[in-house]
């Protein structure tokens, strides 16, 4: 202790269209002190904001961070707890693969003319 317990929340994802989806979860960090200090929990808070920023780079991803948010929890009200939540829109076209057909051949069952 001190101590920072992270969890990551899927809020699922959406079809927006054939070729888009949009998608979101929420981070939250419960931050653990051995004596309740009220000062440095709202230093923490801002810290916290601060790192995270308007936007939150992934891999080669940027993500829009969207509300953030405290409370404190637990028995007492004396822990902790932020809440940032992140929406994104995903590409889900896939690349056509298939090789093109050059020819095409029609059987018509035999069918007799006369």
């Amino acid at each position: 202790m001190p101590s920072f317990f992270t969890e990551i929340i899927d809020q699922g994802s959406n079809a927006e269209s054939r070729n888009f989806a949009t998608g979101g979860f929420t981070i939250k960090i419960t931050y653990f002190q051995e004596e309740k200090n009220e000062e440095d929990q709202l230093e923490k808070v801002d810290e916290i904001k601060e790192l995270f920023g308007m936007v939150f780079c992934v891999g080669k991803r940027k993500l829009t961070t969207g509300g953030f948010s405290h409370a404190f929890i637990g028995e007492y009200s004396d822990i902790l707890q932020i809440s940032i939540d992140f929406e994104y829109k995903e590409n889900t076209q896939k690349e056509d693969t298939a090789p093109v057909a050059e020819k095409m051949y029609l059987d018509l069952g035999g069918r007799q003319e006369g």
